[in-house]
C-alpha cells in the first residue's frame, strides 16, 4: 500500500523522522511551504490510486474526491505518529493498524457511506444554518434603507 511504501522509506532514517516529523507535521509549522508540498504530493499520489480504482470500477466515482484525499493524508499523519511510538517487533502493530484501517476505509468507500454522510450534513446545514438567515432576510425589507443610503441620507 501507499502508506507501507512511505513507512519503508521513512524507516531508512527513523531517528531523523522521530525528531523531525512531530515538529514539522504536528505543530503550527505544518503550514510551511515545504510541509504543504509533502502533503500535496501525498494527496496527489493517493488521488492517482483512487482514480485508477474508480477507472476499473473497484470504487465508486465519489471515492476520488478532495475530501477522501484530505482524509487519507490525515490518516497517514496519524499512522506515522503511531509508527514512531510502536515498540512491537518489526513494527507489527503498525502493520496491523494499516491493514485493518485499509479494509475499513475500502468498505466505507465502497458502501458510499461518506456520500450519504455528506448529504446529511449538507441537509442539516442548509435547513438549520442557512435557512434561518434566508428567512430573516426576506422578512426584513431593506428597500427604504437602500433608498436612503443611495439618496444621500434623504428619505
Amino acid at each position: 500500500t501507499l502508506i507501507q511504501t512511505w513507512l519503508d522509506r521513512l524507516g531508512e532514517d527513523r531517528s531523523f523522522v522521530t525528531e523531525a516529523f512531530p515538529r514539522i507535521f504536528l505543530s503550527p509549522v505544518a503550514v510551511t511551504p515545504d510541509a504543504l508540498a509533502v502533503r500535496d504530493r501525498y494527496r496527489a499520489m493517493a488521488g492517482d490510486i483512487l482514480a485508477a480504482a474508480v477507472e476499473v470500477e473497484e470504487l465508486p466515482p465519489s471515492a476520488d474526491s478532495e475530501l477522501v484525499r484530505a482524509l487519507l493524508w490525515d490518516f497517514f499523519v496519524g499512522v506515522v505518529s503511531y509508527w514512531l511510538r510502536d515498540r512491537s517487533d518489526g513494527f507489527d502493530n503498525t502493520a496491523q493498524l494499516v491493514d485493518k484501517a485499509t479494509r475499513l476505509a475500502e468498505s466505507v468507500l465502497k458502501t458510499r457511506i461518506l456520500d450519504h454522510g455528506m448529504e446529511l450534513v449538507t441537509f442539516l446545514f442548509r435547513s438549520h444554518v442557512v435557512a434561518p438567515f434566508e428567512s430573516a432576510s426576506r422578512a426584513f425589507d431593506a428597500s427604504p434603507l437602500k433608498r436612503m443610503f443611495f439618496a444621500g441620507g434623504e428619505k
